[in-house]
């Protein structure tokens, strides 16, 4: 993971950043990277495994999470199959 000072920064396109204190998701007492920053990686590839696990994701996504892994893959990757879906 690549931070800088209190700002997390995408490793493939450093135009895509966001608050460090934005990029986790607590639950039961466990930090876990959010979905829309896990699935921001996951899009490069599209394995099997990468399109059942946005699947499965995308209804834990609200509107504001959706709009921003939008964005991101819009400008990593403007002609990908998930930007229909978001």
């Amino acid at each position: 993971m690549d931070v800088r000072a209190d700002t997390w920064v995408f490793k493939r396109d450093r135009r895509i950043t966001r608050a460090v204190d934005q990029i986790l998701w607590s639950r039961d007492g466990i930090s876990y990277l959010r979905p829309e920053i896990q699935l921001l990686h996951k899009a490069r590839r599209l394995r099997p495994k990468d399109q059942q696990d946005f699947g499965a994701a995308l209804p834990l996504l609200d509107t504001a999470d959706r709009s921003w892994l939008r964005w991101a893959i819009e400008l990593t990757d403007p002609g990908h199959t998930w930007l229909d879906v978001l």
